[in-house]
This record gives structure tokens, C-alpha cells and sequence, in this order.
């Protein structure tokens, strides 16, 4: 992971200093540095760096310029520019290169040098930022470098961290290495402890932390309304307004990741965010696994508000998904399966995507170790289902090959095959499906009553319920559009976590989520997180007439 490099907004001068033509250049310097053109930015910084003509001022020049070359990887030449003013200018200054410094010793490989400097910041939210870059930097770093450096890295709980981290990772420890666990150990709880005073215990602090321009550039000018981020955070809000009209004490306050690493660590030194009682988001893998760092030293609960996979989260404390994991859904596919069917033979089709093929896989095995037949497995797109369902056979006028077929997409396109098959034809071997189907326009509920389609619970909607008609009827008075599926997440997501916090005595997640058992959602059929880091309640339904009936 790229350390964030906190201080450039710190780098401000006073113009009465200097004239303003002596400023003109300067300025337009950090403009560039700004717009993130680098090279010109640093052209134009070299006659500042001359210290005789421009005193004072060739210190921030040589800061602005040294954080340019460490952008475009010029890592020595930062080193370079940066050493030869460690020990001059203010106090802040001698602070702010030292932390540069740092992390362009890290990216050289320079790990001890890293440290020294690290030692040597006399600013305490500085050096807190430097902790953090230390975790990011060592946390993959061999095990002899902590005890030949322990001296060094004592008093830097990133170092700490990242030390506890790889005698973890090791199956057998020593006497010493045990004892030398348990203190580490020791020293980050009093650590996590003394943050936690911060914490505002009169609010409900949510940081919500999302990737809202998922593709690039920054802003909500340009958003469009379907974009996905955007309708979950929708959803979020709404039910936050709603929920302070009930006299809630909730803050929420929302960040832009852009999908850019150096813009998430810049998110991950705000203060509400450090201070906050829970962390919504982000959702995309490289940023999850910076925020789930994060959150184990700070002991801030984060919650990954729409992916099932949980490969970058296994093990850790505070990290979780509000939807089932990929190991959940197994299950409660292959309980359906046990309770509903006759034969044994199972057919399973499945997308391209991450889950749908971490999902295959685990299911393949299930099959297998529960003694059923897998007698077909296939990686389709949607032009593939008819030939598919015609390999197994599935006619209105011939035996199935299989007793269960299951459909692992949740491409609109391949539903629209599917449901396009069956609609003419009275099959009667079950259909198991994403409940994603369940909010595609291409077909209503009479279709796909009309034929044999299992839905798939991901933490499914209590469709047609009074509590959700109302939603959907005030959402609309409000935005003059009904809400979409991701609309009815956030919404949901934002209930849980009030409800969670509201059943601890003791603030706190963890008690909360294992106080509470199975509970009903506000708007979805439920959920279960007692002792697991996902929704444990997978059902399956039917509809019948126009409801979800449980099977």
C-alpha cells in the first residue's frame, strides 16, 4: 500500500513575507502539484530551492518539490532534497520532512533509516501518521527485522502491530516469543484504550466510506443517478433523517474514496473517522484491506455493505459483511437442497464474477461431501443458459437429467434467458436463483410465479410487507422515484447498525450482534451475526401468490 503523504495542506505561507512576484511562480507550483502535474511543478520549484536568495521560503520549496519527486517515484531524489534540509526551517517543518523522509527511506527499502526518522517527529498527530505508515510498510516484513530492530520500533505502535501480526502468523513460538506476544499485546490495548477517550459517547458516529466515483475523478456533480455507491449512500441517508426525527443521536458523515489508495489514507486520518463508533464501506478489495488494517488498531468495527466475500477479512475482530459470506450462501443452499429434494443429482451454471465462482467452487465441494451427484458444472454467459438447460435436458415433455438446477448470476442478461426458456414450458425441476432476479424490469411476479424458480436469500426484501410498501411510498414523496434494491440496502444498513448499538449496554458491536440473535430487519426478511462475521440467515424462497414463502 502507498502511504499517504498527510502534510502538504500543512505547507501554507504567510504572503506577507515574500513579494508577490517572488510568489507568482511559487504558487503556480503548488497549483500544479495539485492538479497532480508533477513534473512541470517540480521544474518550476528549483529556483526556490536556493536558500541564499530565497531563505526561508526554499524550505516549503524544497518540501513541495521533494513530495513531487516521491509521487513520480523518485524516491532517492526526495531522499536527496529532503536531507539536506532536515535540520533546518521551524519545528514543524524539521517534522514534516523527517516524516517524507521516512517514507522514502520505506520505499527504498531503507526500514531502520525509516524508523530513526520516524523517532525523531516531535509532533504528536504527526507521528501518529507515521505510525500508520509504518503498519502499511512492515506489515509483510520478515520476522528477524522486528527483533533485530525492537529498540528502535518500541514506542511505534505500527511497528508493534505489524510485529504482533508475524509472530501470529508463526505455528510454533518459543517461551520468549510467547511472552514477548503477550506484552506486545498488552502495550496496543492500552494504546486502542487511550483512543477510544476521544469517542463522543452522546452520538452515534457512522463514517461512511464508499468509492462514489468508482472510475475515476471526484465530486457528485457528475454522478449519475443509477449509479450503485450513490443509491446505497441514498439509502443510508434516508434512513438516517428518519431516524433523527426519532431522536436518534446519530452523525453520519460521508467520504469519497474516488477508488484511489492515497485519497483513502488521506480518509483514514480524519478525526470523526478515528473517533467514529463504526466504519460503512468501502467496498472493493484493495481498499477493503487497507480499512480492515485500520480498524483492527483503532478497534472500530467496519462493515462491507454489499460484497459476500470474505477472503481479506477472515480472522480479524472488526471487520464484517452485512451480507451472507460465499461459505453462508453455500450452506444455506445446500440445507435447501437437503430438506427439498427427492433425487440427487444437482446442476450448477455460474457467472464470471468473483462470487459466483468462489460460490461454485465451494458448492462443488459441498455437493460432493454431502452426498449428493454434481453431474454438471459450467461457467456460462447469458447466450449460453438455453444450451445449458438443453445439455441437462429440462423440457416440458422429458425427464430432467437433474433434480436441481442452480443458476449463480446476477447479470440481468442471463436472468432475461432464463426466465425467456421457461416461460413457455412447465417444468417442474426447481430453478434455485440470486434473489437479484427478484428487482429485475424484465419480467413481474406472475412470470416468475408462473414457473419454478427458487430465490436464493441475500439478505432478501419482505417485498409486498407493510413496512416496506411505507418505505417505498415515503422514499418516492420524497425523490419523485421509487427506491431500487441498493436504495433498500442502505436503508436496511443504516436500521441494523442503530438497532446493533441500541441492544449493547455496553456500546459495543460485537455484544450487540451476539445479544440479538435472529432478529427482523426493518424491511428484509432478517438477519443472524451471533459468533460470525457475515448474516448467517440464508433462506430460500417461492413465490406464491405474490409472497415470499420460505421452503
Amino acid at each position: 500500500m502507498r502511504a499517504l503523504i498527510p502534510f502538504l495542506c500543512m505547507l501554507m505561507l504567510n504572503s506577507q513575507l515574500f513579494g508577490q512576484n517572488q510568489l507568482a511562480n511559487y504558487n503556480r507550483a503548488k497549483t500544479l502539484i495539485g492538479y497532480g502535474n508533477y513534473v512541470e511543478a517540480m521544474e518550476v520549484l528549483r529556483p526556490y530551492l536556493d536558500e541564499q536568495t530565497y531563505g526561508n521560503l526554499s524550505n516549503y520549496a524544497a518540501h513541495h518539490f521533494a513530495f513531487a519527486a516521491y509521487q513520480r517515484g523518485q524516491f532517492s531524489l526526495a531522499e536527496e532534497v529532503l536531507s539536506a534540509k532536515i535540520n533546518k526551517g521551524t519545528a514543524s517543518q524539521k517534522d514534516e520532512a523527517r516524516y517524507l523522509l521516512a517514507l522514502a527511506y520505506f520505499k527504498q527499502g531503507q526500514k531502520a533509516a525509516a524508523l530513526r526518522n520516524i523517532e525523531a517527529i516531535k509532533d504528536t498527530d504527526l507521528y501518529k501518521q507515521a505510525e500508520n505508515a509504518t503498519f502499511e510498510f512492515l506489515q509483510d516484513t520478515d520476522l528477524s527485522f522486528f527483533k533485530e530492530n525492537t529498540t528502535l520500533g518500541a514506542k511505534n505502535q505500527g511497528f508493534n502491530l505489524a510485529f504482533v501480526q508475524q509472530l501470529e502468523k508463526k505455528q510454533r513460538l518459543t517461551s520468549d516469543e510467547r511472552a514477548l506476544l503477550t506484552q506486545l499485546k498488552g502495550q496496543l490495548q492500552q494504546e486502542s484504550s487511550g483512543n477510544l477517550i476521544n469517542k463522543n459517547t452522546d452520538y452515534l458516529d457512522v463514517a461512511v466510506i464508499l468509492p462514489f466515483n468508482q472510475s475515476g475523478g471526484s465530486g457528485v456533480r457528475e454522478l449519475a443517478s443509477s449509479n450503485f455507491i450513490l443509491e446505497l449512500y441514498q439509502g443510508l441517508n434516508f434512513a438516517a433523517e428518519e431516524l433523527k426525527k426519532h431522536n436518534v443521536r446519530l452523525r453520519v458523515q460521508s467520504y469519497d474514496t474516488e477508488r484511489n489508495i492515497d485519497k483513502l489514507q488521506q480518509i483514514l486520518q480524519d478525526q470523526f473517522v478515528i473517533s467514529a463508533d463504526i466504519i460503512v464501506g468501502p467496498i472493493y478489495p484493495e481498499e477493503v484491506e487497507l480499512v480492515a488494517n485500520f480498524s483492527e488498531r483503532y478497534k472500530i468495527p467496519f462493515i462491507n455493505p454489499l460484497s459476500n466475500l470474505d477472503d481479506r477479512i477472515r480472522n480479524l475482530n472488526y471487520a464484517y459483511l452485512f451480507r451472507p459470506s460465499v461459505e453462508e450462501l453455500s450452506k444455506g443452499i445446500m440445507e435447501f437442497a437437503k430438506r427439498n429434494l427427492d433425487g440427487r443429482k444437482i446442476a450448477l451454471a455460474y457467472s464470471g464474477a468473483s462470487r459466483d465462482e468462489l460460490l461454485a467452487k465451494e458448492l462443488e465441494n459441498q455437493v460432493h461431501n454431502q452426498g449428493f451427484n454434481l453431474i454438471r458444472s459450467q461457467k456460462i454467459s447469458s447466450r449460453e443458459v438455453v444450451s445449458f438447460f438443453d445439455v441437462l435436458q429440462i423440457r416440458n415433455d422429458s425427464t430432467s437429467r437433474a433434480d436441481l438446477v442452480i443458476i449463480l448470476s446476477d447479470d440481468p442478461n442471463t436472468a432475461n434467458a432464463a426466465v425467456g426458456f421457461m416461460e413457455s414450458k412447465n417444468i417442474k425441476t426447481p430453478i434455485l436463483v440470486m434473489d437479484s432476479w427478484l428487482y429485475f424490469n424484465f419480467a413481474n411476479y406472475e412470470t416468475l410465479e408462473g414457473q419454478n424458480f427458487h430465490f436464493i436469500g441475500n439478505n432478501p426484501l419482505r417485498l409486498n410487507s407493510p413496512a416496506y410498501d411505507r418505505f417505498k411510498e415515503d422514499y418516492l414523496s420524497k425523490h419523485l422515484v421509487y427506491p431500487s434494491l441498493n436504495v433498500s440496502l442502505g436503508y436496511e444498513l443504516m436500521y441494523f447498525i442503530q438497532t446493533t448499538f441500541d441492544q449493547s449496554n455496553k456500546r459495543d458491536w460485537r455484544d450487540g450482534l451476539d445479544r440479538s440473535g435472529f432478529r427482523e430487519g426493518r424491511i428484509s426478511q432478517g438477519f443472524n451475526f451471533t459468533k460470525s462475521q457475515s448474516n448467517t440467515f440464508v433462506p430460500v424462497y417461492r413465490l406464491e401468490n405474490g409472497t415470499l414463502e420460505l421452503k
